[in-house]
């Protein structure tokens, strides 16, 4: 089977609006680029597992949790919160802040500020209060690790005033979030990213808070001066139903813009009466309200306006009733079945591999390793031309994100033994 184009699996080359995808048949390598853009700064975690900053129009490969790394794809997100390191601007209820060299942070700053209990028998927290709008939806994150012989193990999130008082609890001793909704992610050196997610029932400050705790849901508890964590990196992202990747600030809020990847199908690479495209994919996006899956190949000979539904695109729909279509649309032939959310995705970070396989009378989807099959009722005849990552076309402007692990094409249809074979997790 003829590999006409790879992007990913471990073999990642970037460059200033381009990322790198090739053609190594028969030992012969050709480079095929994708055009990138972002018009602003962005991090990502480097090979080192540290967050670092990189400038515009750079694409971000990240290695959290993928020794292998990923293309990173987001939407456009603001930071609130204005000092998101500086310890000295949030607010205390109950604790001191200190600046200490106890411990560097994600991004390997020499120095984090460091949180304190006191004896009262009350919260104990730090917290921002940004103006917040009546419905909005927000999502709140913080990086916190343990200072190591701290007498409390857990925290929690805090919504309230302006929210119906929501709370997230964590244990950061095992790494393990309490609550549905909350969202913990491993950094490594102790680090973890706490986040949750909740609608403000009114407009005005809000308070969104990282408290300690000494268990479980306990909001309040005995504090005894030595319950200590280190806090960093506060973010608060309005219209947001997941936390997206760090966005620096310092005395203003800072916007991060989307990151935007396509390509145009290069001489050589003939996707026109058979072939297979597989696509290996983490999970960013909110699974209720996505509209359709961050990856299309397009024919464009077709005038009409909804021709990227009914020419060649290769479509993900997540409909909010639950359930997912795969659906690959040839010529006038729409065929498609449907399936649960939780045979793909089960969550924001988890893992899918997909593949759709045709040729001029049938298609297979190929989903984690489970095939479905249909038949043509005509003939596909016509050619691929475009292949978008995060936006489906031009014609659309649904930005969806996510972390692309490995994106392959072929000329062939594969057998459904090879396609099972390719998307087993």
């Amino acid at each position: 089977m003829a590999n006409t184009l790879k992007l990913g699996a471990g073999k990642w080359a970037t460059g200033k609006d381009t990322v790198l995808s090739f053609n190594d048949e028969n030992g012969n390598f050709k480079p095929l680029p994708f055009s990138f853009s972002r018009a602003s700064s962005a991090t990502v975690v480097n090979q080192s597992g540290l967050i670092e900053t990189v400038g515009s129009g750079e694409p971000r490969i990240d290695f959290l949790g993928n020794t292998k790394g990923a293309l990173l794809l987001e939407p456009t997100r603001t930071n609130m919160v204005e000092y998101s390191e500086d310890g000295t601007q949030w607010g205390t209820i109950n604790t001191t802040v200190s600046l200490t060299t106890d411990s560097t942070s994600p991004s390997s700053q020499s120095s984090v500020y460091k949180v304190n209990d006191d004896a009262n028998d009350a919260q104990h927290r730090v917290d921002v209060r940004p103006s917040l709008t009546n419905g909005t939806q927000y999502t709140f994150s913080a990086f916190v690790k343990k200072e190591s012989n701290s007498d409390v193990d857990f925290v929690y999130l805090l919504f309230s005033s302006n929210f119906s008082t929501t709370r997230f609890y964590f244990n950061i001793e095992e790494g393990t979030s309490l609550d549905s909704g909350g969202i913990i992610e491993n950094y490594g050196n102790g680090w973890y990213k706490i986040s949750g997610t909740a609608t403000a029932n009114s407009s005005g400050n809000g308070v969104l808070g990282v408290n300690l705790s000494n268990a479980n849901n306990n909001n309040t508890y005995s504090g005894t001066g030595n319950g200590s964590i280190f806090v960093w990196g506060l973010q608060l992202e309005s219209n947001a139903s997941y936390a997206t990747s760090y966005i620096p600030t310092s005395g203003s809020a800072v916007t991060r813009v989307q990151d935007d990847s396509s390509q145009t199908v290069p001489n050589g690479v003939s996707l026109s009466t058979t072939g297979t495209v597989f696509l290996d994919y983490t999970l960013n996006i909110d699974l209720v309200s996505a509209a359709h899956f961050p990856f299309s190949i397009t024919d464009y000979n077709n005038n009409s306006s909804n021709e990227w539904l009914t020419r060649g695109s290769f479509r993900f729909d997540i409909n909010t009733n639950g359930g997912v279509t795969y659906e690959f649309v040839l010529l006038s032939a729409a065929i498609s079945t449907t399936t649960t959310v939780s045979d793909i995705f089960t969550s924001i970070g988890s893992r899918g591999k997909m593949a759709v396989s045709w040729n001029g009378t049938n298609v297979t989807f190929s989903v984690n390793g489970v095939n479905y099959q249909d038949t043509l009722s005509t003939n596909f005849t016509g050619s691929l031309d475009g292949i978008y990552l995060g936006v489906l076309g031009t014609f659309n402007n649904t930005y969806k994100g996510g972390q692309f692990n490995d994106i392959k094409l072929y000329n062939t249809r594969l057998s459904n033994a090879e396609l099972q074979a390719l998307t087993t997790i």
